[in-house]
């Protein structure tokens, strides 16, 4: 919004300027006196004069008083004749009340013509402010304290709770999450925003479930807003933890249309269908029943090795965290799963597998390309900061079920 205005300032300062400045710099009008032609005239005068007095018909005497007579005349005009005036332009008056009207009709066109959305933060924003903007941890603590100061004076403002809340998922305070959101829900019940926030904090909360109350706060966001995109993500990852591959396709497929093919958000929607085709498939087809099992510990388990480059490591303290997170190389953002170490505990092995899923209808088993991230911070932030030693490396299953990563460059 702050960069709209300046744009906006700067606009209507070239329109006033086109408007303004040739009022006030308009030439003035000047009306001449008639000096010169009084003089020819005189001298025209004079000359027939002498004509007629060469010719005899005008006597010294007469001719030279018709002489004095026209040289007063002229003294007179030429000193006490038509003086130079001169009138301001008409229109310059209108400068002053158009330089105060013009930025009030502006706005009220906008208002009336404009779209406010442009002002409002997105949702993705909304749902994680440390993506908006980069925004630190101690800055959403900062934030966090404010609102909470504002929400003592004012109970009632259900913006300042709903932001409140998404400001705690954001810091991974997923039970003052939901404590707030539930607050939020008393002030206005049937709204979807703040039911499937409160879902989404709820199974953050527990392990990443969607069952049990997340579901029915989905389901009943739907039936108001049966096209809410939120809502319909959530809807297919509640579906899917369940195994009901069917209803998560169904839901993924009409979340999809609301996108174009090519945008980010259409393809990782296509690999969550993808992924639910292939496990509903698998659960029968002959031939994977023909096939011999293997267990999970010997398909899904991935074997990590991170070690840090000495130069870095000299710089850190051996309490620093050290955050080694797995993540689907096409597919959804968020961590399949997290190890959190110190580094003193460097160089370290870490086996990955199903049970550390954040969510169980996202396990590494159902990604074969994966990246495996370490990142050290010092102040121990679970969102990434600028200029934090880090470092990754991609590994495609089943051909490979282990890799090295090493942290050997900066955030």
């Amino acid at each position: 919004m702050f960069e709209f205005g300046i744009y906006a300032i700067v606009l209507l300062l070239c329109a006033l300027s086109f408007v303004i400045l040739p009022l006030l710099l308009k030439k003035d009008v000047t009306r001449l006196n008639d000096d010169e032609t009084n003089i020819e005239l005189t001298k025209n005068k004079i000359r027939e004069l002498k004509a007629d007095l060469v010719d005899g018909n005008l006597s010294e005497a007469d001719f030279n008083a018709a002489k004095r007579e026209l040289e007063v005349g002229l003294y007179h005009d030429l000193n006490v004749g038509n003086p130079v005036y001169s009138q301001r332009g008409t229109g310059s008056w209108l400068a002053w009340p158009l330089l105060f009207l013009l930025p009030i009709v502006a706005l009220l066109l906008y208002a009336d013509l404009g779209d406010f959305r442009a002002f409002e933060v997105s949702d993705a924003s909304k749902s994680n402010p440390a993506q908006a903007g980069n925004i630190n941890k101690d800055n959403i603590n900062q934030m966090i304290a404010k609102l909470t100061q504002r929400l003592q004076q004012n109970p009632e403002d259900l913006e300042g709770w709903l932001m409140l809340g998404r400001s705690f998922k954001a810091t991974q305070r997923f039970k003052d999450a939901v404590s707030v959101l539930r607050k939020a829900s008393e002030l206005q019940a049937n709204n979807p925003e703040i039911m499937l926030e409160l879902a989404d904090a709820i199974a953050m909360s527990n392990e990443g479930s969607l069952q049990g109350e997340p579901t029915v706060l989905i389901e009943s966001a739907l039936k108001i807003e049966p096209d809410n995109r939120m809502g319909l993500w959530l809807s297919g990852l509640a579906k899917a933890d369940i195994n009901d591959y069917d209803g998560a396709i169904r839901v993924w497929k009409k979340l999809q249309t609301q996108f174009q093919p090519g945008q980010e958000d259409y393809s990782e929607i296509q690999n969550l269908i993808d992924t639910a085709v292939a496990r509903k498939s698998g659960k029968s087809d002959p031939v994977a029943k023909a096939e011999p099992k293997t267990t999970a510990k010997d398909s899904d388990e991935i074997m990590v090795k991170v070690d840090i480059d000495v130069a870095i490591k000299s710089k850190l303290e051996p309490t620093d965290t050290v955050f080694v997170y797995v993540k689907a190389l096409e597919g959804p953002k968020m961590p399949l799963a997290v190890a959190k170490h110190q580094v003193k505990d460097l160089p370290l092995q870490i086996k990955f597998d199903d049970s550390m899923a954040m969510m169980p209808n996202l396990k590494l088993s159902l990604f074969d390309k994966v990246i495996v991230t370490a990142r050290v911070s010092k102040q121990g932030n679970a969102i990434p900061q600028p200029g934090e030693p880090i470092g990754s490396a991609e590994l495609v299953k089943p051909k490979s079920k282990s890799v090295a990563v090493k942290i050997n460059s900066f955030n």
